[in-house]
C-alpha cells in the first residue's frame, strides 16, 4: 500500500520536474512517460492550456491537431488513445497481482500460471461413471430426475508443517454428489474436515497439499 501510494505521488511530480520543458522533449518520450495516468493526465492539462493561450478553443474537431505546431508534440488524441491503453494494462496488472496474491481468502496462482496450458485450455465437463472398484460398496443411488450441481471425486487435502517435516490429513478421498434443488449438509465430528471441504469447494484452499 505505502509503495503505491509513494510511486502514485512520484509520477504526479515528476512532470513538473525533469518534463518541465515539453519543447526539448520527443514525442515517443512524452507517449512512453503517459504510461503513467498522472503525466498523461499532466500532459493533457498542458495542450489544454496552450491553445488557450493561443486563443483557440479545443473541441472535437481539433483533437488531433498540435497545440503549438512543434513535431514534438503531443495531440488531445495521443493523451486519450494513451489513457486507453493505460486503462488497459492497469487492468491487466491488477487481475494478475490479484491472481497470485489474493489475501487471506481465494486461491493463488503460481507467477507463472499465464504460461501453463491449462490456463489456455477451455474447461470441458466430462460424465463420470462408477468405478469399478465402488460397484460393491453400499451407497444409496442417487434421486431420479435431478442434476447435479458439485461432483466430488476422491478429494484430498494434506496440510503440512515445519517445512514439510510432518503432516496432517484432513481430508482423505472424500467422493460425493450435491444436487441441484436440495439441501446438502455434511456431518461429522470436530476435525473430521468439513469445514476443509466447503474451503476447497469455495475456492479458498487448494486441493491436494497446503503448506503453513
Amino acid at each position: 500500500m505505502s509503495f503505491g501510494i509513494i510511486l502514485w505521488l512520484v509520477s504526479y511530480f515528476v512532470p513538473f520536474g525533469a518534463l518541465q520543458s515539453g519543447n526539448s522533449v520527443s514525442l515517443g518520450l512524452k507517449m512512453l512517460s503517459s504510461l503513467l495516468p498522472n503525466m498523461a493526465v499532466y500532459w493533457g492539462f498542458d495542450i489544454f492550456s496552450t491553445f488557450e493561450a493561443r486563443g483557440v478553443n479545443l473541441n472535437w474537431t481539433r483533437l488531433a491537431d498540435s497545440p503549438s505546431g512543434s513535431v514534438n508534440d503531443l495531440t488531445m488524441l495521443h493523451v486519450v488513445l494513451m489513457l486507453l491503453v493505460d486503462i488497459v494494462m492497469y487492468s491487466l496488472v491488477t487481475w494478475y497481482v490479484d491472481a497470485i496474491m489474493p489475501g487471506k481468502y481465494g486461491l493463488a496462482q503460481p507467477w507463472y500460471f499465464v504460461f501453463t496450458c491449462s490456463f489456455w485450455r477451455v474447461g470441458r465437463v466430462e460424465s463420470l461413471g462408477v468405478d469399478a472398484g465402488d460397484e460393491h460398496l453400499n451407497f444409496e443411488s442417487p434421486p431420479e430426475g435431478v442434476k447435479v450441481g458439485i461432483e466430488i471425486k476422491e478429494l484430498r487435502k494434506v496440510f503440512y508443517k515445519f517445512g514439510g517435516m510432518t503432516k496432517k490429513v484432513a481430508v482423505d478421498g472424500v467422493t460425493m454428489n450435491v444436487y441441484q434443488g436440495q439441501i446438502t449438509a455434511l456431518l461429522g465430528h470436530n476435525g473430521a474436515g468439513k469445514t476443509t471441504t466447503m474451503s476447497v469447494l469455495t475456492g479458498e484452499n487448494d486441493a491436494l497439499h497446503a503448506w503453513s
